[in-house]
């Protein structure tokens, strides 16, 4: 069973704000609590096969191959440049009565996030996969319901109806997923 640091640690890179995280509050802010909470779902799942995938299989791999880390970074930029794009164009989509933030975007952002890397690679005690997935998943999901309910809370107060959070809210979003991907790409080459 993971220790009781390693859950501290875990606790503490989930609070931390990331994409998965500014994807939870939009949704919290556009849909409100009740309808965003599914969104925690897309998180665990993306979540458990990322780190599954990465601690058995990549993980490895990508120890040995540099390029490699290249690649899953450029996919994952590429994806929030996407998230962002979709943020920003929020008023169109709303003319068009499609949803800025899916359960599938979610899913995939957090399959793609950087810090299931982190979890995979430096938290999972050696042996106890599953045990940690069971952990994990416990975890993550009064962690996403936090975030969810901050993004509700935000949206009311920022004078969003049923479901519409004003358009600075998505903007400043989208500035946010891009300055993730940003950093995803600059941060390597700074060290």
């Amino acid at each position: 069973m993971p220790s009781m640091l390693i859950w501290l640690a875990l606790a503490g890179v989930l609070l931390t704000p990331g994409p998965t995280n500014t994807l939870l509050v939009v949704g919290g802010a556009s849909r409100g609590f009740w309808r965003a909470l599914i969104f925690s779902l897309a998180e665990i799942s993306g979540y458990l096969i990322s780190i599954s995938v990465l601690n058995l299989a990549l993980g490895p791999i990508i120890a040995a191959n540099a390029e490699l880390a290249w690649v899953v970074r450029g996919v994952a930029c590429v994806y929030l440049c996407y998230l962002a794009w979709r943020l920003w164009t929020y008023e169109t989509r709303v003319e068009q009565n499609l949803q800025v933030v899916e359960f599938r975007h979610v899913f995939v952002t957090t399959l793609l996030n950087p810090k299931g890397l982190i979890f995979a690679l430096t938290m999972v005690p050696p042996g106890e996969l599953p045990m940690f997935l069971a952990v994990f998943a416990a975890t993550v999901l009064p962690i996403a319901s936090f975030w969810i309910a901050t993004g509700a809370v935000l949206g009311r107060k920022a004078g969003a109806n049923a479901g519409a959070a004003p358009r600075w809210f998505h903007r400043g979003s989208a500035v946010v997923l891009g300055c993730f991907a940003t950093l995803l790409v600059l941060l390597p080459l700074l060290r």
